[in-house]
């Protein structure tokens, strides 16, 4: 068990260095890119529009990259040949044998496509949740700070539940409460 932690641990840290070395890979691109817009005597909103462009543009390469990868691993090989052999069953659907393979072929396509973007975005959520710190938990109250943060909210519950003719039997129906005067009212009692 300790040699798959150990083997786990590995993995990790070989991922954390190979992906901190990409985001410094992609910096040092955009930072390029910015600089030789500069250098050129760009102004700076130039410069910053070329540097998004370049951020993007490599957004699109890695994207296209790691999609290409995906779509030709084991999950998505198995896809595709279980696309392929559904294809095949509906052969006699099709008026050619070629127009069969035809079919067979955009259903593997589509298949290793669709199966390498569902992997891309579950590892993509595994590792932004695996980046993200997770928050410290709130500490258990006891003793008096558990009566008091109970009373605490049983107010606070009783307060916003309260219905709005609720605070007019508690004031009085006919009584002005200070948030309903305006300023005349105000210079009228004091003439």
């Amino acid at each position: 068990m300790s040699a798959q932690r150990g083997l786990d641990a590995a993995a990790l840290s070989r991922s954390a260095a190979l992906a901190a070395d990409a985001v410094a890979e992609m910096r040092a691109r955009v930072q390029r890119a910015f600089g030789q817009i500069r250098a050129g005597g760009g102004t700076e909103v130039t410069a910053a529009v070329t540097g998004r462009l370049a951020a993007e543009s490599l957004l699109r390469e890695c994207r296209q990259s790691a999609l290409w990868m995906l779509g030709r691993g084991p999950q998505a090989e198995r896809e595709a040949e279980q696309a392929r052999a559904a294809q095949w069953r509906r052969r006699h659907l099709h008026p050619t044998a070629q127009a069969a393979e035809q079919a067979a072929e955009a259903a593997v396509r589509e298949a290793r496509q669709r199966t390498a973007e569902h992997l891309l975005g579950t590892r993509s959520t595994a590792w932004l949740a695996a980046q993200t710190p997770v928050p410290a938990e709130e500490p258990v109250l006891q003793g008096r700070a558990a009566v008091y943060a109970a009373g605490a909210a049983k107010v606070r519950a009783a307060v916003v539940a309260a219905p709005a003719d609720a605070t007019e039997r508690a004031v009085g129906a006919g009584a002005v409460r200070p948030r309903d005067r305006t300023a005349a009212d105000d210079w009228s009692r004091t003439s």
